[in-house]
């Protein structure tokens, strides 16, 4: 569902992977749709807020849900732990699913978990390519249109902080329950020399 924001790296990412795994392809662009939103609400389409990134998300949802209902399927979620611990998935968006299969699974193990299928043997060399360019890829949700280089012009991690440290956090404080000070503590130690003193709290 490609938006504002779709880069070519995503999008041919997006489209090869599905083709080397013989996925079917259905595409559908959200534009047109969200153009007639703002007109709609009477929203400039210049202005890029949250109601311009969130129309996108909102509306690739509703696509998602309907087609389901058509299909008597069902939408499996894409946010992770680390998005919905931060509040970083549009609320009536990306959100919601029917069925949400990343909700305890943070960033950075999904991150992991691409990188070990991607290694395995048994995969083919353009699956395994598209694999490792993906995880090159800046995260980020495209919703903003792209730098004058065609470049993902919104990177998430430079909006919310880096996604190690959040994932750090949230192990510390869910699994054991450490109040803020002691993870604050233990991270200082732990990401020595690759984050500062300051930084880490920051985020």
């Amino acid at each position: 569902m490609p938006g504002f924001g779709t880069t070519d790296r995503t999008y041919n990412n997006a489209m090869s992977l599905m083709k080397t795994l013989g996925v079917t392809i259905r595409e559908i662009n959200i534009e047109k749709a969200c153009l007639q939103h703002f007109k709609d609400i009477g929203h400039d389409e210049n202005i890029h807020n949250t109601t311009y990134e969130n129309s996108q998300a909102r509306e690739r949802t509703q696509i998602l849900m309907d087609i389901a209902n058509q299909t008597e399927g069902m939408v499996i979620g894409t946010s992770d732990l680390s998005e919905l611990a931060l509040g970083w998935a549009t609320y009536n968006g990306d959100h919601m699913s029917m069925y949400s299969v990343n909700v305890s699974i943070p960033k950075k193990l999904v991150q992991h978990l691409i990188a070990w299928t991607s290694a395995k043997q048994d995969i083919d060399e353009k699956s395994r390519a598209t694999l490792t360019d993906i995880l090159a890829t800046p995260i980020s949700p495209e919703l903003i249109p792209a730098d004058e280089n065609g470049q993902i012009s919104q990177i998430t991690e430079d909006l919310v902080g880096p996604y190690e440290l959040h994932d750090f956090f949230l192990y510390y404080f869910m699994r054991f329950g450490f109040r803020p000070v002691k993870i604050f503590f233990l991270a200082t130690y732990a990401f020595e020399g690759k984050y500062t003193y300051d930084t880490v709290k920051k985020w």
